[in-house]
């Protein structure tokens, strides 16, 4: 498989796929990358290529009813982060070439209306399977969102969430899910300059009323606290250092994160190494504020 990392470096289609998801998560049953754990490298690697998309995607939430409640939440938050990150991501404009050149080719009105349909289903049913997994109606829900935060982000890409766990998930060998989830607040709190509408609606979806203040603002840092609050209650860890990452790792972790590209060009607003560091720092301490310098 190493043939195949990076992007486009599939050479032809391959044999058709079916895909019948048992967990309600990744949507990769609709996304052309596949996630690779290559222990030659320590991190996981994508290959990214428009040729893994699957054929037929078979979707059945009877089929998640027996996943147990931490794998539920697991897969579910993923899901979230997946749909947010997608409604979040950087605009790459109207160059015909995109397609050609990037796999992820950024947010559209299309992407954007998968991303909110995920948010709207997991933010009003991702804690019911959690608490109760035979309620079929959430189970149904969770994995409807998890398909389509899958269509969301399989155009528009995930971002800087994503990138914090490859490195993350190598050392404390966590799942990816309960990573990108733990990054999550802090990489939207670290976006707010650039993404603060965005944030705002995607409070909106999930049920938040307006907030008073100054525009978007006061909305957007209700989201970041609501996305945090509906984490907590499904288990997910509020930092890394709870997440088991160690403080002499911090460093390792933004210099790899801020390696992948094909992530980190998503994100809406830019990072170089300075600012992943303190991305990483502040989600260590969990110190909210600390994303935003």
């Amino acid at each position: 498989p190493q043939d195949y990392y990076g992007e486009f470096n599939v050479p032809g289609p391959t044999l058709p796929v079916i895909a019948v998801p048992t967990t309600a998560g990744t949507g990769s049953e609709v996304t052309p990358v596949a996630v690779i754990s290559d222990p030659d490298r320590t991190l996981k690697v994508g290959i990214s290529s428009p040729h893994l998309i699957a054929a037929v995607a078979l979707c059945d939430p009877d089929l998640t009813a027996t996943c147990p409640p931490s794998l539920t939440a697991i897969a579910g938050a993923d899901a979230l982060t997946h749909a947010i990150e997608a409604f979040t991501a950087a605009r790459r404009g109207d160059d015909p070439r995109l397609p050609q050149q990037h796999v992820f080719v950024g947010k559209s009105a299309l992407t954007d209306h998968f991303a909110l349909l995920a948010i709207r289903l997991l933010g009003s049913s991702l804690e019911k399977a959690y608490r109760d997994g035979s309620d079929g109606n959430a189970r149904a829900d969770v994995m409807m969102g998890a398909l389509a935060a899958g269509c969301a982000f399989g155009t528009a890409g995930t971002a800087a969430a994503h990138a914090v766990q490859y490195p993350v998930g190598a050392v404390t060998h966590t799942a990816h899910g309960l990573g990108v989830a733990t990054m999550l607040p802090y990489v939207m709190s670290y976006n707010l300059p650039a993404a603060a509408a965005e944030i705002a609606e995607v409070g909106a979806a999930l049920g938040l009323s307006r907030q008073s203040g100054d525009g978007a603002d006061a909305s957007a840092h209700a989201t970041i606290r609501e996305v945090s609050r509906l984490f907590a209650a499904i288990g997910i860890p509020p930092n890394l250092a709870n997440l088991g990452l160690p403080e002499d790792r911090i460093d390792w972790t933004a210099e790899q994160a801020l390696g992948i590209d094909r992530l980190i060009k998503n994100n809406p607003r830019p990072f170089d190494l300075a600012a992943m560091r303190r991305l990483v720092r502040a989600a260590y301490d969990g110190d909210m504020s600390a994303t935003m310098m």
